[in-house]
């Protein structure tokens, strides 16, 4: 019976072979976003396994600007593009486990709110998501959280998912 490996177990692992590889330097920052982007995982393993590799002394955390690989001198931590870095990935990597369930249905969100943008301003219901792809708020909210990340929707005074 094979067991497939928690998400924030696989990021953590990763994490930590490519700092002790020396591909993420000393003085590297480490943001939720920008790791969970480049893994494409959902932010709650990511930052889990942030917060590990911290109480394991691998990270230190940089006040609320994410966590920093330790070495390097006092203030010179950088927030990398981890999309231009050459990275190893662990062969039980993001890609070989089971697609999230937010990665599944982003794509179908987005061009309905893209289908529905001619036609007016319109709230996003975060329950009718949740029942028509039989997803959990948590996921549904990780899909939107993604689509204002790329201006597609915003919220309204009411704090509305428009």
């Amino acid at each position: 019976m094979t067991t497939q490996k928690a998400y924030y177990d696989v990021v953590r692992d990763w994490l930590r072979a490519n700092i002790g590889a020396g591909t993420l330097p000393p003085g590297t920052r480490l943001t939720v976003a920008t790791v969970s982007d480049r893994l494409a995982v959902s932010r709650s393993p990511v930052k889990r396994a942030l917060d590990l590799l911290e109480s394991d002394g691998a990270l230190t955390r940089d006040g609320g600007l994410g966590y920093v690989v330790p070495g390097a001198a006092e203030g010179a931590a950088a927030t990398a593009n981890l999309h231009t870095l050459t990275l190893d990935l662990p062969e039980e990597g993001p890609a070989t486990l089971v697609r999230a369930s937010w990665e599944r249905i982003l794509s179908d969100v987005e061009d309905a709110v893209m289908n529905c943008i001619p036609f007016g301003i319109y709230q996003i219901s975060e329950s009718g998501i949740c029942d028509h792809f039989g997803v959990s708020r948590t996921v549904t909210r990780e899909v939107l959280a993604r689509l204002h990340d790329r201006r597609v929707i915003t919220k309204d005074r009411a704090s509305h998912w428009i």
